[in-house]
């Protein structure tokens, strides 16, 4: 059996060096750790978690916390998250947890840190004014939110055990406009999330759909938006909607909501679809619709990396990798249970265009 002091022989560093590197109980320089965990997996030596556990008084748990909007229904993308989240969370000696419920996440949070069932969390889906972040302040528990730190990271002070990572989503957005507006369309329609997740201030809808407003008027284009919502929704949001948008009456997605966005605006020339059900449907309805792309209608899709690639979309894309999110979140929470006293952190992941033909120059 491998042993601590045969990592340590085989890295050229003592045992104690080793064991700050496993336990993450010491800070150690980047070129020394990874020479350290080079020689355990050239060794193939395996970290004894219970006791580490016991010796810490950790639980060797890190949770993810997912909104009950999510629990509630079916997403292809959530099941990639978990799995890349849980994949990370194995490599840095770490278990997962899944903390949701179908309708209130918050009591399966509170009862998660009162019980003391994890060493830190993940907080999926960050929203503007989110009701997380106090329980996560009231116990002190590492977290990484997956959205923009509070006022822009100002707020750390009073969190101070909070890091952030996202997808640059109002980058994005700008690519996408920016990239029509060269082919020559002057008449998009923005296909976007649920506009119940707008209203609850969803930072990866709000930042998406601001920065497309923004971007599309300073271009001098028109950006009609339509939201797959319900009845109450609707009327909710009635009196915050802008002259071009509109809420599709629509619960079950993709179909609905794409059929009515050309109905109601026969005149764009392009759609930006940010909608994962739309995504996958979308396709079909324009088929039946005997309506070809890029011929007729030019069609983008801001999409999760692997939804494209296993569904195989067939439109040019724009794609939020949950490999590197997931990743990059694990890693900063790791790093902040294992030294809590370091600044906050806040990193933006950069979503790549892939170009699949389906943006042509306007006729």
């Amino acid at each position: 059996m491998v042993t601590m002091a045969d990592v340590a022989r085989e890295a050229g560093v003592s045992a104690a060096t080793v064991s700050y590197v496993v336990s993450g109980s010491r800070q150690i320089s980047a070129p020394t750790a990874a020479k350290v965990r080079a020689a355990i997996a050239k060794l193939g030596y395996e970290v004894n978690q219970t006791a580490r556990n016991l010796a810490s008084s950790r639980t060797g748990t890190i949770g993810i916390v997912v909104p009950s909007y999510k629990a509630a229904g079916f997403s292809l993308s959530l099941s990639s998250f978990l799995c890349d989240y849980a994949t990370n969370a194995n490599a840095r000696g770490y278990d997962t947890l899944l903390l949701t419920d179908a309708y209130d996440e918050m009591t399966t949070l509170r009862k998660a840190v009162a019980m003391k069932k994890v060493d830190g969390v993940i907080l999926m889906d960050a929203e503007r004014d989110d009701p997380r972040l106090p329980v996560l302040r009231d116990a002190g528990l590492p977290a990484v939110l997956m959205g923009p730190l509070p006022d822009g990271g100002s707020a750390s002070a009073a969190l101070p055990s909070l890091d952030g990572v996202y997808t640059d989503f109002a980058a994005a957005a700008d690519e996408a406009i920016a990239c029509l507006y060269d082919h020559g369309h002057r008449d998009v329609v923005l296909v976007a999330d649920a506009s119940r997740l707008e209203r609850r201030g969803v930072q990866y809808v709000t930042l998406f759909g601001t920065e497309a407003r923004r971007a599309a008027e300073a271009r001098g284009m028109t950006l009609h938006v339509i939201a797959d919502g319900d009845d109450a929704g609707q009327a909710d949001g009635a009196d915050n909607a802008d002259a071009n948008s509109i809420d599709a009456n629509a619960t079950d997605g993709s179909a609905d909501v794409i059929d009515r966005a050309l109905d109601r605006w026969p005149e764009a020339t392009a759609m930006i679809i940010h909608n994962d059900a739309a995504t996958i449907g979308a396709s079909q309805v324009l088929q039946r619709r005997g309506c070809a792309v890029p011929r007729d209608l030019s069609v983008m899709a801001i999409v999760p990396a692997r939804l494209a690639e296993s569904l195989r979309i067939p439109f040019t894309s724009i794609r939020a990798d949950s490999r590197v999110l997931a990743k990059a979140a694990v890693d900063m929470l790791a790093d902040r249970i294992a030294d809590p006293g370091h600044p906050s952190a806040q990193r933006l992941v950069h979503a790549a265009m892939t170009d699949l033909g389906s943006v042509a120059d306007r006729r």
